[in-house]
């Protein structure tokens, strides 16, 4: 992934995570993270869609269902990114009208 490389040069850095500081020197830890979206009417996939693609580097994979029976559509996202970004991610989609969106983050690696 491309973010555990990246590296502050001074504390006012911003690397397009959202509005967050990074100390000097410090590295951009990514979560492993499964997003799902309940989308609701027709309207909304092509902003669905367009906001995915705004953060395509960050998905690993991607698994999407109609549900005619319910009239919706469900897609399951895996993504590897830092924290700040998912959090945007899902934020981003939960804004658009008619869509539902929910983050499962994995477990922080313990310190050794």
């Amino acid at each position: 992934m491309l973010y555990p490389d990246i590296m502050c040069a001074d504390s006012l850095c911003l690397i397009g995570v959202g509005n967050f500081c990074f100390e000097e020197g410090e590295r951009l830890e990514t979560r492993v993270a499964l997003l799902g979206i309940i989308i609701g009417s027709d309207t909304a996939v092509k902003k669905v869609n367009q906001v995915l693609h705004e953060y395509r580097e960050d998905i690993v994979g991607r698994m999407g269902l109609p549900y005619p029976k319910q009239s919706v559509s469900i897609i399951s996202i895996v993504l590897d990114a830092p924290q700040a970004r998912i959090s945007a991610l899902s934020g981003k989609l939960g804004m658009i009208p008619n869509v539902t969106a929910k983050t499962v983050y994995s477990k922080m690696p313990q310190e050794k």
